[in-house]
């Protein structure tokens, strides 16, 4: 974040504005000029910011890039989706991590249950054997 030690108390809160509205701007995917900036402060400070105060030195340079232009958004613009893709990656790998341990748990289910069903056959010809035999005597 932007440093505002240098400024007064109630400048450093009318420069934090114009920060949260030229984030807010450029998350909306929306140019970055005085008229917008005017426009929307307002969303963080009734009334909004002036124009005349938003062309003032203190702070212009934390809303204007000066000569930045549409180029330069846009590299923003993929920088932030670029970002939001190698987070959306990192979760899809954390989710196949948690797939593959469930896979792993319930085919070790299904060998539990194959065991268990074979001792239940040995039993079942056991039981019939001994029928079998208490039967014939």
């Amino acid at each position: 974040m932007t440093d505002f030690a240098h400024l007064s108390p109630t400048q450093r809160k009318t420069a934090e504005i114009v920060l949260k509205t030229r984030e807010w701007l450029e998350s909306q995917d929306k140019t970055v000029d005085a008229t917008a900036m005017e426009e929307a402060s307002s969303l963080f400070r009734k009334p909004g910011l002036s124009r005349a105060l938003l062309y003032s030195a203190t702070y212009r340079s934390i809303w204007d890039d000066g000569d930045e232009g549409p180029s330069s958004r846009s590299h923003r613009k993929v920088k932030r989706l670029a970002s939001e893709n190698a987070k959306l990656k990192e979760d899809m790998a954390k989710a196949r991590r948690g797939f593959d341990q469930i896979r792993t748990k319930l085919e070790e289910r299904d060998e539990s249950i194959r065991a268990l069903r074979q001792q239940i056959a040995g039993l079942e010809d056991e039981k019939q054997d001994l029928l079998a035999g208490f039967v014939d005597h």
